[in-house]
């Protein structure tokens, strides 16, 4: 990158790099980048010390470890966990935040220094990680197991309402709809397995552990089960054999 006479722009275009909607998405160049502008302007980086989380990613926040801004680094951390903690619209901050209890040597060696930062002892941290993680992906796990009604809209984390958009948006209006449409949607949408014969046919209803729905038609088996990606590999485009 072309070094700017004016610093805010060579800011600017840094994060521009780093930005996943709307940017480059350039994780790697980002962290090099911010990292190398810390020692060069840490005046200037200091106040958007808090957007990196919010424009790129909140693990981003690591690459200024060894720079001039890695206490002010740590101080929002801790800030932010705190704020999470009392928040029922948590930042995705605990999701990025590394854990000791992983394979990779770097990622272990960043969550202790995370854990030491916030002076907490390795079960505290872990303990830490699950609350954090548990409150960000509460809509999440409502969304997957079809609980729309148990979602609180009103009170869903901005980038969670930014990102499921569209399907809230679906969810919404099905609401309208009456049940003979609702069904159509259904229909449409549900996963079918074909098999050879009642052989098969048995041995995968078996597999899916009752949780199906049989029908029949022109000579094809077809079984429709919701949750078939957690129980079963599906055999696709195979039909009967006479």
């Amino acid at each position: 990158m072309e070094t700017n006479k004016n610093p805010y722009t060579e800011l600017k275009q840094i994060f521009y790099m780093g930005k996943i909607k709307d940017g480059l998405g350039k994780r790697d160049e980002f962290q090099k980048l911010l990292h190398e502008f810390a020692f060069k302007e840490p005046k200037i980086v200091k106040p958007y010390i808090a957007q990196i989380g919010e424009i790129t990613r909140y693990d981003n926040l690591y690459c200024l470890i060894g720079t001039p801004l890695e206490v002010e680094m740590w101080e929002f951390i801790r800030k932010q966990v705190k704020e999470d903690l009392e928040s029922k619209t948590p930042s995705n901050l605990g999701k990025w935040l590394k854990s000791e209890n992983t394979s990779s040597p770097k990622s272990r060696a960043l969550g202790k220094k995370t854990r030491i930062a916030l002076s907490l002892n390795n079960r505290a941290y872990r303990k830490l990680l699950k609350t954090l993680r548990s409150k960000i992906g509460v809509v999440e796990q409502k969304m997957c197991l079809s609980k729309w009604n148990e979602i609180d809209f009103d009170n869903m984390p901005k980038l969670a309402t930014k990102k499921y958009q569209k399907s809230i948006k679906r969810y919404l209006m099905q609401l309208s709809l009456s049940e003979e449409e609702k069904e159509e949607i259904r229909a449409k949408n549900e996963p079918t397995y074909y098999v050879h014969n009642t052989t098969e046919f048995k041995e995968l209803s078996d597999n899916l552990n009752n949780n199906k729905e049989f029908i029949i038609d022109k000579g094809v088996y077809k079984i429709n089960n919701d949750n078939y990606r957690k129980q079963f590999k599906p055999i696709l485009d195979i039909t009967i054999k006479n």
